[in-house]
């Protein structure tokens, strides 16, 4: 009797483990989010203490040697919305285990019951250093959402959007630069900014470039400004630019 309890035990255990790996869009285990969040708005925080065991019940973090014990109870960790057509959420959720070295964001939809559909993980250089903090970087426009990509380097910080109507690896989408501020450590430094116009599938977006040198203050000195227009078109789920010989003498990547 006790070898066919152990043998039965073995593929449940494997079973649950399946349900618990990333980007698993089979499991039918479902989190009980209608009493732990609040759903009740369109969109709304997520704070660690009603965030972690979400993330913890999929398998998606790790607090075994993580920071996650510098993170109060009470900070917001998390931003979601939900999807008008499909009535799913999207949550996008700081992650600061150790899993990838580097601290990450990820992004999963959720039915309206709790079920995971699919879980994407996204990677900055670095350090997230184009987010002001955990959460703000994820956000909607239109009917697309979209989650910033920080690029790092010494003396340099770039924001890139990433930007999807269905959730999609990141390394399947072009980033769409939106800003960045170079510093060469000889006083040069440039600064790009853009506003950005989203239309159907298309996008415009109006840069500007300021070029200058940096005194003893750290007082950013304009000596030159040029201004473009640049157009990105949705090509078979990608976002293509028009020219992208515009980017070329900038300081950026897609």
């Amino acid at each position: 009797m006790t070898k066919k309890i152990y043998f039965l035990i073995i593929p449940i255990f494997l079973l649950i483990f399946s349900c618990k790996t990333e980007r698993n869009t089979s499991c039918d285990q479902r989190f009980d989010i209608k009493n732990s969040i609040d759903f009740s708005l369109d969109s709304g925080y997520i704070t660690k203490k009603a965030g972690l065991p979400l993330l913890l019940f999929y398998g998606i973090t790790d607090t075994t040697n993580s920071s996650w014990n510098w993170i109060k109870d009470s900070d917001t960790i998390a931003k979601y919305y939900r999807d008008q057509q499909t009535g799913h959420y999207f949550i996008c959720s700081f992650d600061c285990s150790n899993m990838f070295g580097f601290r990450t964001h990820i992004i999963f939809e959720l039915n309206q019951n709790g079920k995971l559909i699919k879980n994407e993980r996204f990677f900055h250089g670095n350090y997230p250093c184009c987010w002001e903090n955990h959460y703000n970087g994820f956000n909607r426009y239109g009917t697309f959402y979209g989650i910033n990509i920080c690029g790092t380097g010494s003396g340099y910080c770039a924001k890139h959007l990433f930007l999807f109507k269905n959730l999609i690896p990141q390394d399947s989408q072009k980033l769409i630069p939106i800003e960045y501020w170079s510093y060469s450590g000889e006083e040069e430094a440039e600064s790009l900014s853009s506003l950005m116009k989203i239309e159907n599938n298309e996008i415009l977006m109006h840069y500007k470039l300021e070029i200058g040198l940096l005194d003893d203050s750290l007082n950013f000195n304009i000596n030159e400004t040029r201004e473009f227009d640049a157009k990105f078109k949705l090509i078979d789920g990608i976002w293509e630019p028009e020219d992208s010989t515009l980017f070329e003498s900038l300081d950026i990547w897609f």
